[in-house]
């Protein structure tokens, strides 16, 4: 009822060296991909990025046999409207753990359901600052996924490029049902988020003090009005 899961295995290691990738096994991201393709009811992601093509791919399919999917990630993945037209994905053929299929690329705005055409795909961001330089100081830095209800994976493993091949991350699979109370922590935690401060986001603005806000949960479009709303009121210069 509970797993580890390294990339440690990757990487050579000397005294007086950094460390050297020896072998290429994206093991973290094909436990991430696992879970996810075996996802029958419902999926729900808190993590502070998405930027893992092969998860991405797993994400479609799984919105596309029906999985109910919510998505909560931090500021720093947000794109105006105008840019997240522009997104796609590489012509990576068949090879999407090659990690170029994955370099430089966003892909949360392309799980928007405006963007996936998927209406059982739910994507929000906890938003907190009106610059959208500052997106590090309160940042949504969870990395979590709750599987159906009941499968928990967790740990530090962010999902990124650097995270696979440059740090040295884990991830722990927990079975919700022989750990029924820890369970139901992360799923009361993911609400918590997912609903945070969403009754009061009409009155945010008034609460602003220079470019911050109170952290709220937030769709593409909901923040795309914020900002539009804000400049119109020059309450803070937007980027």
């Amino acid at each position: 009822d509970l797993h580890g899961f390294f990339n440690s295995q990757n990487y050579n290691w000397s005294p007086n060296q950094k460390s050297q990738v020896s072998k290429q096994i994206p093991n973290l991201t094909k436990t991430v991909v696992a879970a996810i393709d075996q996802a029958r009811t419902s999926v729900e992601v808190a993590s502070t990025r998405i930027k893992l093509a092969p998860v991405h791919a797993a994400l479609m399919r799984a919105a596309e046999r029906g999985v109910r999917i919510k998505i909560v990630v931090s500021q720093a993945e947000y794109v105006s409207s105008k840019s997240r037209q522009n997104q796609s994905l590489r012509n990576c053929g068949e090879d999407l753990y090659n990690p170029r299929c994955s370099s430089g690329v966003n892909f949360s705005p392309m799980l928007d359901p405006m963007a996936s055409g998927f209406e059982n795909m739910e994507i929000r961001l906890k938003f907190f600052n009106l610059n959208l330089a500052e997106n590090i100081g309160q940042q949504m830095h969870n990395k979590y996924v709750i599987i159906d209800g009941r499968w928990i994976l967790t740990g530090s493993f962010n999902w990124s490029n650097s995270s696979e091949w440059q740090h040295l991350e884990n991830i722990v699979v927990i079975d919700g049902n022989a750990h029924t109370e820890t369970l139901q922590k992360f799923r009361n935690n993911f609400y918590r988020i997912w609903n945070m401060n969403r009754s009061k986001a009409g009155l945010i603005l008034q609460e602003t003090k220079g470019c911050g806000l109170k952290p709220t949960v937030l769709t593409f479009q909901e923040i795309d009005g914020l900002r539009a709303q804000a400049s119109a009121q020059g309450i803070c210069v937007t980027q």
